[in-house]
C-alpha cells in the first residue's frame, strides 16, 4: 500500500503525511497540521506571504509566487479547504476558497510594481469557460428556465400579467387617462409601435427588458442590484484595484447604444426611459450577480488561460459593466430632461 503523502507549505515539496518537519525546507509541523487539516497549512503560508509583503519584499514577485503556489496546490489537488480563509497582505488580502465552490487568490494594492493584480480560479460550476461555450451555456440555461416556468406556472405570472397590460394599453393608446399614461410609461408599452422592422425588434428587446427588470426584482433581484451599485461606486473609486479606462469607456458607449436600440433614436424622450432604466437595472444586477450570464460572458472575454486554467485578467469585466450602468443612467437622464 503507497504511503500516504503531503505537500510541504513553506517549500511545495512531497513530504510524508506525519512528517513532523519537513526533510528539504526543515519547516516543523505541530500536531494539528499533521492530522491533514488544510485550512491551517494554507492559513500558515499566506500569513507567510503577507509577512513578506509588509517587509517590503518585491510585490511583484510576491503575487507571482502566490499565484502559481495556488495553481500548482489546486492541480496537484493537495488544496482542498472546507472554508475561506482571508489574511491580509499590506493594502490587499488573499483568499483561498473551498474546491468544490470557488478559490479566489486575490492579491492586490502592495507596493512596487504589482500595482492592482487579481486572479480568480473558478471551479465545477463557477469555472469560467470560453465565450463560445459560455454563449451555449447562456442558451442552455434559457431553455432550462423555460422548461422550469411550464412545471412550475407561479414564476410567469409577472410576465403573464405585463403581456396583458401591453395588450390593453395598445388598445387605448389615444386615451386622456393619466393612468392609461403612466402605465404605459411604466411598461413601455409603446416600444417597437410606429418604427421600421429593425426599430420594432428593437422596441420587443426593450419591452423584454422592462419585464425581465420587474421580474427579477419580484423574485428577490433587489439585493443583487444594490450589490451591483456598491460594486459601481467602488470599481469607480478605484478601492478594489484600479479600473481599465478602456473596458470602462466601453461600457459606457454599450449602455448608450442599447438604449437607442430599445427606443430607437427619433423616439428618445422622458416618454421611453422606463427602457432605459430596465438596461441600468439588468447592468447593476449582473454587476452583483456572478452568476448571472451578463457577468459569465463579460468574464470570459476578459479572460485567458495560464497554467492550464483560465482565469480572469484584472478588473475589466466589472470596468465594463459598470460603464454599462452608468451609459443607461446618464442617456436616460440627457434625453429625458432635453425633451
Amino acid at each position: 500500500m503507497a504511503e500516504q503523502m503531503k505537500y510541504c507549505v513553506k517549500c511545495g515539496k512531497q513530504i510524508r503525511a506525519g512528517a513532523r518537519f519537513c526533510n528539504f525546507c526543515g519547516y516543523q509541523y505541530d500536531g494539528t497540521a499533521n492530522t491533514g487539516n488544510r485550512q491551517n497549512e494554507v492559513k500558515t503560508a499566506a500569513n507567510d506571504i503577507a509577512a513578506k509583503a509588509k517587509n517590503g519584499a518585491n510585490a511583484s514577485g510576491i503575487a507571482s509566487r502566490a499565484k502559481n503556489e495556488a495553481v500548482s496546490r489546486i492541480k496537484s489537488g493537495s488544496m482542498n479547504l472546507t472554508k475561506r480563509i482571508t489574511a491580509s497582505a499590506g493594502a490587499g488580502e488573499m483568499n483561498f476558497g473551498a474546491l468544490g465552490d470557488d478559490i479566489d487568490l486575490s492579491v492586490f494594492g502592495l507596493a512596487g510594481n504589482a500595482g492592482a493584480a487579481v486572479t480568480s480560479i473558478r471551479s465545477g460550476a463557477n469555472e469560467i469557460l470560453s465565450p463560445i461555450k459560455t454563449l451555449l451555456s447562456g442558451i442552455k440555461d434559457f431553455g432550462g428556465n423555460i422548461i422550469s416556468a411550464v412545471k412550475d406556472p407561479k414564476t410567469m405570472i409577472p410576465v403573464v400579467i405585463m403581456g396583458i397590460l401591453w395588450f390593453f394599453l395598445g388598445t387605448q393608446r389615444e386615451s386622456e387617462s393619466e393612468i392609461v399614461k403612466a402605465l404605459s410609461f411604466l411598461t413601455f408599452s409603446e416600444g417597437g409601435l410606429d418604427r421600421d422592422p429593425a426599430g420594432m425588434i428593437g422596441g420587443v428587446l426593450g419591452k423584454g427588458a422592462v419585464a425581465a427588470m420587474f421580474t427579477s426584482l419580484v423574485q428577490g433581484g433587489g439585493k443583487n442590484v444594490v450589490s451591483g451599485v456598491k460594486t459601481m461606486f467602488s470599481t469607480f473609486r478605484g478601492k478594489e484595484g484600479k479600473p481599465d479606462i478602456v473596458s470602462l469607456i466601453i461600457g459606457i458607449i454599450l449602455g448608450i447604444a442599447g438604449y437607442f436600440i430599445f427606443v430607437g433614436i427619433n423616439h428618445a424622450s422622458a416618454g421611453s426611459a422606463m427602457a432605459g432604466i430596465a438596461g441600468m437595472v439588468l447592468s447593476l444586477k449582473a454587476l452583483g450577480d456572478k452568476s448571472s450570464f451578463l457577468y459569465r460572458i463579460s468574464t470570459s472575454i476578459f479572460s485567458k488561460v495560464q497554467n492550464g486554467i483560465r482565469v480572469i485578467q484584472g478588473n475589466k469585466p466589472k470596468s465594463l459593466l459598470s460603464g454599462m450602468s452608468f451609459g443607461f443612467a446618464l442617456i436616460t437622464l440627457i434625453f429625458s430632461v432635453a425633451k
